[in-house]
């Protein structure tokens, strides 16, 4: 940020430069102050940006992702997006500049305990420019080009990730705005147990459904039967419920016995008499370690 007079750059953190991903955050009061967060945690001191006391205004240029010369942006690499902000609410607090540490997507709302400043800048994915959204718009010049080096573009949205092969894919608080579960094409299904309630089933899928016999069963009458499934690991959490084929409340289904490649379900009838029901069981693999 510059004033009218001169340009200037402002050091507001250092050690970024380690390979690894960073969430960095800067907050600019109407008194010029800048205060910096890298991954949550608070950069002293203050630095003072402006170059006119109680104001923001400037006649020189706001750059980012410069490289301080001619060919601003070119080479410069922006880990996941910039969201660029202006308001009235003041500087952001610890407890807001945390929000986005923990979920970068608040950025663009910053949800309680403030009201939303107006959105000015939103790259989210590579195929944005640097428009203004708000509702008093400035000009935007763009000079160079910003790299996108994360996931946040549209030629991977719909990708395999590993291109034919599917890649185990590691993150830290992974997590899901809308949906979080197995794709179209993962599952699988088995069909009726052979003679009784007893009989194993065997189905090597992460996730889907099975339906077991309709063998009659009494009240507190308890039957028990090994799922056999290769994708089952003895570290594994197996989830297991009825979906269809019965009336609520007439039954309890634990499991037990979780072993690389099988696992013990047991089907308990709480109902006051015996009944002859062939029910639908949804599953689905979480994997999972203990060490």
């Amino acid at each position: 940020m510059s004033d009218t007079s001169a340009s200037a750059d402002f050091e507001l953190a250092t050690g970024l430069n380690d390979n690894k991903w960073h969430v960095y955050v800067v907050s600019i009061d109407r008194s010029g102050n800048a205060t910096t967060y890298v991954d949550n945690v608070a950069q002293t001191p203050l630095r003072d940006v402006s170059g006119t006391a109680l104001s923001l205004d400037n006649g020189g240029e706001f750059r980012i992702g410069s490289d301080g010369g001619t060919n601003a942006g070119d080479g410069i690499a922006l880990g996941n997006y910039v969201a660029l902000h202006k308001g009235s609410s003041g500087a952001l607090t610890a407890a807001q500049a945390s929000q986005i540490f923990f979920s970068a997507d608040s950025a663009l709302k910053l949800l309680n305990p403030v009201v939303a400043p107006s959105l000015m800048v939103d790259l989210r994915k590579a195929d944005k420019t640097f428009t203004d959204l708000s509702a008093n718009g400035l000009t935007v010049t763009t000079n160079g080009t910003i790299i996108f080096n994360e996931g946040r573009i549209t030629s991977l949205d719909g990708a395999t990730i590993g291109a034919t092969t599917p890649a185990a894919v590691t993150g830290t608080n992974v997590l899901a705005s809308s949906t979080l579960g197995y794709k179209a094409g993962s599952g699988g299904s088995a069909t009726a147990q052979g003679t009784n309630k007893s009989t194993e089933i065997t189905l090597n899928k992460i996730n889907g459904k099975m339906t077991m016999h309709n063998e009659s069963m009494s009240a507190n009458d308890i039957k028990t039967f090994q799922f056999t499934n290769n994708t089952i690991a003895a570290t594994d959490v197996v989830i297991v419920n009825i979906a269809d084929g019965g009336t609520a409340g007439n039954y309890l289904i634990s499991v037990s016995d979780v072993s690389t490649g099988h696992c013990k379900i047991t089907l308990k009838c709480i109902a006051g008499s015996g009944l002859t029901d062939a029910l639908v069981l949804n599953f689905a693999v979480i994997k999972a370690v203990q060490s």
